[in-house]
């Protein structure tokens, strides 16, 4: 028996991750977190290898060579995956799993590993533009994450639940989420 997937995705922005990381901090459901493996720089207040391990691109792509993701991308020129290991690791515990990834990696899990959860989180395109300004990107950069919005956007129907994270609703959204999480792990625990 594996521990329940659940795939946080969206556009960058969204605030994917900020939804998984104050799931995670209420603790009102016992999860634990997939630690995904990125070759771009960290942000500044970023913590080590929390959410993510920092590797350089050789390393990444040695071990792409090596086949040891279960899915992997090239997304806005720094590459992105899920080892393996961490992902075996993580699932043969008794606690669900929870991790934010681009659609790319929530299609592949999903066909990967089958019954898992994704939940698709959705912003206003002008809401997506303010916090992606505030985090100061480099202009081309912002520039290509706008331009990915709608591809990104087309990519919902493949999620399970779509929440919407509109401005200063955060509190909302992680109740939405948990709610859909909570309704995923009663299914999940009669099947």
């Amino acid at each position: 028996m594996t521990a329940p997937l659940i795939i946080v995705t969206g556009p960058s922005g969204s605030g994917k991750t900020t939804v998984v990381d104050q799931l995670l901090k209420r603790k009102k459901i016992p999860l634990k977190r997939l630690i995904t493996c990125t070759t771009r720089p960290r942000r500044p207040g970023e913590p080590k290898n929390r959410d993510r391990h920092f590797i350089t691109v050789p390393q990444f792509k040695n071990e792409i060579k090596k086949k040891r993701f279960y899915e992997w991308a090239r997304v806005y020129g720094h590459y992105y995956g899920s080892h393996k290991t961490d992902i075996k690791r993580t699932l043969a515990g008794r606690k669900p799993t929870i991790v934010d990834l681009d659609y790319q990696g929530m299609r592949t899990l999903k066909r990967e590993i089958p019954g898992s959860l994704a939940i698709f989180i959705v912003t206003p395109l002008n809401s997506l533009k303010r916090r992606l300004l505030a985090r100061k990107p480099d202009p081309r950069d912002y520039k290509r994450r706008i331009a990915q919005y709608k591809k990104f956007m087309a990519a919902k129907k493949y999620a399970d639940a779509v929440i919407i994270n509109a401005d200063g609703q955060l509190a909302k959204t992680v109740r939405e989420t948990e709610r859909a999480i909570r309704l995923f792990l009663s299914q999940s625990r009669k099947t």
